[in-house]
């Protein structure tokens, strides 16, 4: 496997632990039917059943984002599964968005969703690269997606929940929790 395979591994695998601004239609104002609005009167989920959760979303969320492939070179392949990488990382950012998470993992929750809106959002560069077969300009959206701050953001955040206990199977950063 060359570096730059390796390159693109590591950065599906990097989002798949978790794996934009907040985009996301109907997220900010003062509705006060908003998901935000809502999580501040909704009583917490327990810890175990937040973690359940987390193991649910990337159950669904890495199988997704693995159908994009392992090379940078299977241009047909990255081209033709972006959509269901991303419509896969805005459903999981979305359910994290109106679910409640217990108060210490409020933060690292906000965090994962607004990287997998970012990382939802990157993908299309490399969707466009991969369209023109042009295999710099996949390597190069694959770097930009590796070096986001929203994508380090988001792996420090399941690093976060995960030290504090909370179990993120495939969203774990070491894969154990």
């Amino acid at each position: 496997m060359t570096t730059k395979q390796t390159s693109l591994k590591r950065a599906f695998g990097a989002a798949a632990l978790l794996t934009a601004a907040l985009t996301l239609a109907g997220c900010g104002g003062s509705d006060s039917n908003s998901p935000a609005a809502r999580s501040t009167t909704i009583k917490p989920i327990s810890e175990s059943a937040y973690s359940t959760k987390l193991q649910q979303i990337g159950a669904i969320l890495v199988p997704a984002l693995n159908s994009l492939g392992q090379k940078s070179s299977d241009f047909k392949r990255i081209e033709t599964h972006v959509g269901t990488g991303q419509a896969a990382l805005r459903r999981a950012a979305g359910y994290l968005a109106v679910i409640t998470p217990p108060a210490a993992a409020r933060a690292d929750n906000r965090t994962l969703a607004t990287g997998m809106r970012a990382f939802a959002a990157q993908l299309t560069q490399l969707r466009k690269a991969a369209a023109r077969r042009n295999l710099k300009a996949v390597i190069a959206a694959d770097d930009a997606i590796d070096r986001s701050p929203a994508i380090k953001a988001m792996m420090a955040a399941a690093a976060d929940l995960q030290h504090k206990g909370y179990k993120l199977g495939q969203l774990a950063p070491s894969n154990k929790g």
